[in-house]
């Protein structure tokens, strides 16, 4: 029986409900193919309109994260979780050092710089930073809850996952699109965002 209560327990949890958000969501993911074939490439540069446009729906994250005012822990590491997709979207600051010593490469990368090794130490630092704080503060606890007992917002959740597996599929070598691979990324960072702004509203 307690199974069965459960299952139920989830039904009841599931939110249907279209909003505008989600139709924002879904706009952005019908335009990564349109975008593949009619879309002006120089919009999808590094440092392009694009680009930014995910580092500044990034920050907005951040920001959703830091003013929650319950759980507040938890979406810290969610801000944590942001702060990193900002960093590989910036490549550490790669690209202002590339474009200032190796302005000629085809590609630059850490290992062209004396102490390029350190960008790897800065990311252990990190990592181990975050890993330690989601165990000094037990935040799979208050992830639990969320997961237990929270609404489980059906668009939202799907659209990100669509958006990361295009993503995610884009840099298939068989496939190299960096058109699909920026517009998936945008709409993976919105959806995240929205998720936040969602979820923090939620009293669990």
């Amino acid at each position: 029986m307690e199974i069965f209560k459960k299952i139920a327990g989830i039904y009841h949890r599931l939110n249907w409900h279209f909003d505008m958000f989600n139709v924002a969501e879904s706009a952005i993911l019908i335009m990564v193919f349109p975008l593949m074939y009619w879309g002006s490439s120089q919009w999808f540069y590094e440092n392009s309109i694009v680009e930014n446009l995910q580092l500044v729906t990034l920050i907005i994250a951040m920001y959703v994260c830091l003013t929650a005012k319950q759980h507040r822990k938890l979406f810290v590491f969610f801000a944590f979780i942001a702060l990193f997709c900002i960093l590989r979207e910036v490549n550490m600051g790669r690209g202002i050092f590339c474009h200032i010593y190796f302005k000629d490469a085809v590609r630059c990368r850490w290992t062209m710089f004396q102490y390029g090794y350190l960008a790897d130490v800065v990311w252990g630092c990190l990592i181990a930073t975050v890993v330690w704080y989601v165990f000094k503060y037990n935040l799979l606890k208050s992830l639990r809850q969320y997961i237990m007992y929270a609404p489980i917002y059906i668009w939202d959740i799907l659209f990100l996952v669509i958006s990361a597996l295009l993503a995610e599929y884009s840099e298939f070598d068989s496939v190299g699109n960096e058109i699909m691979e920026e517009t998936a990324e945008a709409a993976m960072y919105i959806t995240y965002a929205i998720c936040l702004h969602k979820y923090k509203r939620v009293n669990v």
